[in-house]
């Protein structure tokens, strides 16, 4: 989101910037690539009506179904199912639908496509389908009661519900439908009926995983890591490796200056001031930077994948979220409070970091490797971003150099 633009966003909000920044994670954390849609009270709510049991009953409160009858229970029994919202006069639920009617041709049968066309303009709507070959079920929401059923507000929220039943994924992202749709089809109903215990045993093993190695390596909170001696490789070991491509620089200039393949500018430990962690010790890791701010939804949005990263590589990222934008620190560390993090928080005082850096857009992540080069600027929504930081983490030399210490103490010690 541009700078130009926060003005008229915060009023718009009428200083509601403090509940907009209310979590958006999700129940099935194992599929971050499926991005959810929404923020604040209303992303939670949606959260709640994951993995429960979907009610057939609400098709009924839709009315002139063509190119098929409103499916019962029993037609939806092992079946994927697909619900999307729908307004002709918009481009992207036109898409979202032509989109979701190609995968109903290719799953053979598998999966079932509802489209719930906006109180307005239905006759236009089913024309429109009928023009462009859509052979979805549609129907009419006529008195957006369909809708109000599902939390909808919007064209198109899309929603799955997989083979056991279960409304899986609430309003989620276009760009994730085609990943949520193969997701849900290669499951069994059986393997769908077990996902909640699934998470809920991998949420556990991950909490004693984490437990055991932070007392294993006396690492107690993100940024307290397990203190050995080891010699960071030299700068030209660095650069004879094939590092991930750089973020195309009309992107990144969009978001910030380009200091791709440049060492970091920024030394931690001046103005800034931290809300949640200490000051890092990167030597030897890999370092994220995010900025953003909990009036951003795309920040929002980008939030569960960055947790998710951090917990993934616990030992060898330091994920820095920094901000301090057009809002009050009360603000973000009431925020911050509310929600678990593993992540490191710090405040931008007077924005300086974020001007050094020419920050002019939202939410905007620098990677950067262990020896203090920046390999990749850009958004952490873009489908790249999570492939540029696993292969960064992989190939930096830095982060070898550590693993194998850390493992000669840990060897030393037992």
């Amino acid at each position: 989101m541009k700078r130009s633009m926060m003005a008229f966003v915060l009023a718009a909000m009428t200083f509601a910037g403090t509940t907009m920044g209310v979590g958006t994670t999700t129940r099935d954390v194992d599929q971050p690539e499926i991005r959810r849609d929404g923020v604040g009270d209303k992303r939670e709510a949606l959260n709640k009506m994951e993995l429960t049991a979907f009610d057939s009953s609400v098709l009924s409160k839709l009315s002139k179904w063509q190119n098929g009858e409103a499916p019962s229970a029993d037609a939806m029994k092992d079946k994927v199912v697909a619900i999307v919202m729908w307004a002709n006069w918009r481009p992207s639920s036109v898409q979202a639908i032509q989109q979701l009617a190609a995968l109903n041709e290719s799953s053979k049968g598998g999966l079932i496509v509802i489209a719930a066309h906006d109180a307005k303009m239905w006759d236009e709507g089913v024309k429109l389908a009928g023009e462009k070959g859509i052979k979805a079920l549609l129907a009419h929401d006529e008195k957006g009661e369909f809708r109000a059923a599902l939390k909808s507000d919007q064209n198109p929220d899309i929603y799955f519900i997989d083979r056991a039943g279960q409304l899986r994924f609430a309003d989620i992202e276009l760009g994730s439908v085609t990943a949520a749709a193969e997701a849900l089809l290669k499951e069994t109903p059986e393997e769908a009926k077990g996902r909640l215990a699934v998470i809920a045993a991998n949420e556990k093993a991950a909490r004693e995983k984490a437990a055991m190695t932070r007392e294993a390596k006396n690492v107690v909170n993100p940024g307290e890591k397990i203190k050995v001696d080891f010699k960071m490789p030299e700068d030209s070991v660095f650069e004879a490796l094939l590092w991930p491509k750089e973020n195309d620089k009309q992107v990144v200039q969009s978001h910030a200056n380009n200091i791709q393949g440049k060492k970091w500018p920024v030394k931690f430990g001046g103005e800034e001031v931290w809300l949640k962690g200490a000051a890092p010790d990167t030597r030897g890791r890999v370092m994220l930077v995010d900025f953003w701010a909990t009036w951003c939804g795309p920040c929002m949005r980008a939030k569960p994948t960055l947790e998710y990263l951090q917990t993934k590589y616990r030992e060898d990222l330091v994920a820095i979220g920094m901000t301090g934008y057009n809002e009050m620190k009360i603000d973000v560390e009431r925020f911050l409070r509310s929600k678990d993090s593993e992540m490191i928080h710090a405040w931008d005082t007077d924005k300086k970091i974020s001007e050094e850096l020419q920050v002019q857009a939202f939410p905007t992540v620098y990677l950067i490797s262990s020896d203090g080069v920046v390999r990749w600027i850009g958004n952490p929504l873009q489908p790249e971003f999570q492939v540029v930081l696993d292969m960064i983490i992989e190939r930096d030399p830095g982060v070898k150099a550590r693993r194998a210490a850390e493992a000669a103490a840990l060897k030393k010690r037992s």
